[in-house]
């Protein structure tokens, strides 16, 4: 915390010689206004020296522009090293990261994958005999010949939208069938 004090006092921020009058005349000028209009036709009892209530203003004002200037640059300050310090960590993650995938961890990823190809594999390997089976070729088949052969726009329609209607209502029954498996054998 004291580089943080040490930083706040040499970022102290004053108001220069120029602003400092400038701030003055303005007060002066404002005071002077106002003092005009409110006691206009008033015998003034008191009499105000605009130039010293304007220097007094702009100094009490040049030190709080001051104090809450330093309170922001000290919250700055911090910010920004709490961000380094978070970059540092990870960018060290980071090196950490880049030594750690070898070729021995590629190596080891490969083997544990064999059996998921393997089992992926012979899916579709089976894939296409269980559809013969099935019936799914010679149904896909029979829909584009009768698709080809009828000759009105509507009957074409009308054998797109049942075809497809069977396409995805089989392939909702095989996701719903997939979420039951995953059901059974989530705890495994």
């Amino acid at each position: 915390m004291t580089a943080l004090s040490n930083r706040a006092e040499r970022f102290e921020t004053r108001l220069s010689t120029e602003q400092h009058d400038r701030l003055t005349a303005t007060v002066a000028t404002t005071v002077t206004e106002v003092a005009e209009s409110s006691l206009a036709g008033v015998r003034p009892v008191v009499r105000l020296d605009a130039a010293k209530v304007a220097k007094a203003v702009t100094s009490q004002v040049g030190e709080a522009v001051a104090a809450a200037s330093a309170e922001h640059q000290l919250s700055v300050a911090a910010s920004t090293e709490a961000a380094a310090q978070r970059l540092e960590s990870a960018t060290a993650t980071a090196d950490r990261l880049s030594r750690a995938l070898t070729w021995q961890g590629v190596g080891r990823v490969a083997a544990a994958a064999v059996p998921v190809a393997l089992v992926l594999l012979s899916l579709a390997l089976l894939t296409v005999p269980l559809g013969q089976l099935l019936g799914i070729g010679p149904l896909s088949q029979w829909a584009w010949d009768s698709f080809t052969a009828a000759g009105a726009w509507w009957s074409r329609l009308l054998i797109a939208v049942a075809t497809l209607g069977v396409v995805g209502a089989a392939g909702y029954g095989v996701f719903r069938a997939g979420q039951s498996l995953h059901r059974v054998y989530r705890g495994w």
